[in-house]
């Protein structure tokens, strides 16, 4: 990706607006985190002279000799996909975007000049809303009704899941899904037909009239960030990027985050783009059996921890039918053993690293480092065997690193039903970089 200069300030102002309105024609919300009237945003001190910038770092690493890709999150009018700065890079994919989906809308914008949150950064925000439009009722029912009948659009079908909860004008309702009528006996949904438990989450059983809208309950990134890899065997890799999470995050009320994922071949549908290391915001710190030292509730958000999906129990010495196994001394979820811990604090900058050294007929091995604003890198997984995986249509290769904030707990945990907000910035990735790499592991700044 070549480097490129800053554009003028017309050209920010100019470009910020019309990602507003992109965002608005996609569907995609405001923040509802927004200030006090007469607040002042993100109020910041003047730079010292020479002082560091939020994104020197970052084109310091674009500059280098051994810079491989990298995705800036903030796309600039101009630019094309070999660019860091690619225009369309947070579009959809059927305008050559990295979204992964054509048919969500983009919950991943870039426009800092349009963004009302108060915790606002120069980066990508993105958006996780506490519910989204699912539906409608093809009849109306009353306060009694225990089966809704559902226009049946295919998101039913495949997205309600038992426990799961809805909201039909300011009523929430909590789906009961099992392998009795009206369900198959597979427990599958049909004709839009689903029993519920009416009146949750403290809310009062009413009577809804047909075509009110159904919303469903959402925890996790509607529409993802996946940026294409294609690493190869005989290499080394270094990958970092820097992620923000607002004081929205606390007090969720749910365990464990897919914070990122980084994919690798699997037989299937996927096309090579399965899941397969995933580094995860442990918001219970990994339980109280397995709890970081440095975790304190109320105060700390989450611990950083990956979770792998590669089999475990692999023999000491690798071997091709056995290539998508870890090490024989590596745990897989969490991975482990750790060398230290980290813990993930709101407000703060949060920089990540990720060295993989990619062998051929031999595990490979990772380095996994954290650091934020305050703290210094913390060397968390320190020369683990590996294996990135061996089998499927894209054998031997990492595909894709996915911004990924998704979580298999679907009910809703948040009364207040605020958006979890998080702002991301400056992947980048070098192939073949120096084994001392220790000039490279420097704290972000905003």
């Amino acid at each position: 990706m070549r480097r490129t200069t800053p554009m003028n300030l017309v050209g920010v102002l100019v470009f910020a607006l019309l990602a507003a309105a992109a965002g608005a024609l996609n569907g995609a919300p405001a923040s509802t985190d927004a200030p006090a009237q007469g607040s002042t945003l993100q109020a910041v001190a003047p730079r010292p002279a020479g002082a560091e910038g939020p994104h020197d770092y970052f084109e310091r690493l674009v500059a280098r000799r051994d810079f491989w890709k990298g995705l800036s999150f903030r796309p600039k009018p101009g630019h094309d996909r070999d660019s860091v700065y690619y225009t369309n890079q947070l579009a959809k994919p059927d305008d050559g975007g990295y979204a992964a989906s054509n048919r969500e809308p983009l919950w991943v914008t870039y426009a800092p000049e349009a963004d009302a949150n108060s915790e606002r950064q120069d980066a990508a925000r993105a958006v996780i809303p506490a519910r989204r439009a699912l539906t409608e009722l093809s009849d109306a029912v009353d306060a009694s009704a225990a089966i809704l009948n559902l226009v049946p659009v295919p998101a039913v079908a495949s997205g309600l899941g038992n426990g799961q909860h809805i909201k039909i004008d300011d009523e929430w309702i909590t789906v009961v899904r099992d392998k009795s009528p009206p369900y198959s006996t597979a427990g599958r949904i049909t004709d839009g037909k689903v029993r519920v438990t009416r009146g949750s989450l403290g809310t009062r059983a009413t009577s809804h009239q047909a075509g009110s809208a159904v919303h469903v309950a959402s925890n996790s990134l509607l529409n993802m960030v996946r940026f294409p890899l294609g690493t190869t065997d005989g290499h080394a890799y270094l990958f970092t990027w820097d992620a923000y999470f607002t004081k929205s995050w606390m007090e969720s009320g749910i365990n464990n985050y897919k914070a990122f994922q980084f994919s690798s071949a699997k037989q299937g549908g996927n096309r090579g783009d399965a899941i397969w290391m995933e580094p995860q915001l442990n918001l219970d710190a990994g339980g109280a059996s397995n709890r970081a030292a440095c975790f304190v509730p109320g105060r700390t958000l989450a611990a950083a921890r990956i979770r792998m999906y590669s089999s475990p129990g692999g023999e000491q010495r690798w071997s091709p039918t056995r290539g998508n196994y870890l090490g024989p001394d590596v745990l897989r979820s969490p991975l482990g053993p750790r060398r230290g811990d980290f813990c993930i604090e709101t407000g703060r900058w949060v920089r990540y690293w990720v060295w993989i050294e990619q062998n051929a007929d031999d595990y490979d091995v990772l380095h996994y480092w954290v650091a934020d604003e305050r703290q210094d890198p913390v060397h968390i997984y320190d020369g683990l065997r590996i294996s990135v995986r061996t089998t499927g249509p894209t054998p031997n290769s990492i595909l894709r690193w996915w911004l990924e904030l998704n979580t298999s707990d679907s009910g809703l945990k948040r009364g207040d039903e605020r958006d979890f907000v998080t702002y991301l910035r400056n992947f980048a990735a070098l192939v073949d970089p120096p084994a001392d790499w220790s000039a490279l592991r420097v704290k972000p700044v905003r």
